[in-house]
Formats: structure tokens, sequence, C-alpha cells
């Protein structure tokens, strides 16, 4: 199902123009399993999928947005900082792992603890205070950017 639903993000993201098939860059096993290991989590199936056929890049898919793997150790950090300085009384859990950070006021998240090969993705703006489950799966999150990606594109 995953590999299903990954190659059907890649023919949207290839149709609409916003990747070619150059454009597009997974990572290897080795990295996902690097990346497990430093970070001492078990991330999920369906994420693992996205690593593998867009983990590097993917066009324009989230340009300025860190979210892909030479992003990934960084971000773990500067959530956890944004939260502080925002002075937000919220803790991450310690098996959160952040997906995606824009900017530095926003990021996204997901818990690898949950024992789910398609978590719920969280999300936290700066001055928001606490973090909201905004979409019920990660397919879903990815899913609706692929979309709103779409939409950018047709303007």
């Amino acid at each position: 199902m995953q590999a299903d639903f990954m190659s059907q993000l890649v023919k949207r993201l290839i149709s609409s123009g916003i990747a070619n098939s150059n454009s597009i860059k997974g990572c290897n096993i080795n990295e996902i399993n690097n990346l497990e290991s430093i970070l001492n989590i078990k991330l999920p199936t369906m994420y693992k999928s996205f690593l593998l056929v867009m983990g590097h890049r993917a066009g324009s898919f989230y340009v300025g947005t860190d979210m892909f793997y030479n992003s990934l150790f960084d971000i773990q950090k500067w959530a956890r900082e944004l939260l502080v300085e925002d002075g937000s009384p919220f803790i991450l859990p310690c098996d959160t792992f952040i997906l995606s950070m824009h900017q530095g006021y926003q990021f996204t998240y997901f818990r690898t603890d949950e024992e789910n090969d398609d978590p719920p993705v969280y999300y936290y703006m700066e001055g928001s205070g606490i973090p909201e489950k905004k979409w019920l799966k990660f397919s879903d999150y990815l899913l609706q950017s692929v979309i709103e990606h779409e939409n950018i594109f047709r303007r």
C-alpha cells in the first residue's frame, strides 16, 4: 500500500510540474537506519516509504521548509528550542519525531511509540502555546501537502 501511495504522489508531483523524475531523490536504507539509530527511534512504515522515495528532495515540493534528510537531525533540536523561546508550557514527549520545520516558527511532528504505521501528525506554530493534532495520518498530511503545492503551481 505504501509503495502505491508514494508512486501516486510522485506521479502528481511530476504531472503538476512541481518535480521531474531527475529532481526526486530518495534516501537509501542505510541512511534511514542511521537516522533511527542516532535518534534512538523506530520510524513508522509510511514515513520510511516517503524517505525511500523522496527523502532527499522532490523538485519544488517543500522548498524553503526543512523536511528532507540533511536537515532532519537539526530540526529535532530546533523545534524544542522554539518551544522554549516561545515560552510554551508544552514539552515534546521523548518519542517525538519532528518531520518538518518551516522558517523557524512552525513545525510538524508525529510520535514514534504509538506502534502505528501511519501515525497522526501534529502542528505547532509560534505563539499558539500548544500543538494541535491536525492530520489523522501521515499519509493525509502528505496528500494535503501535495494538493496545496499543486494549487500554488496552477496560479
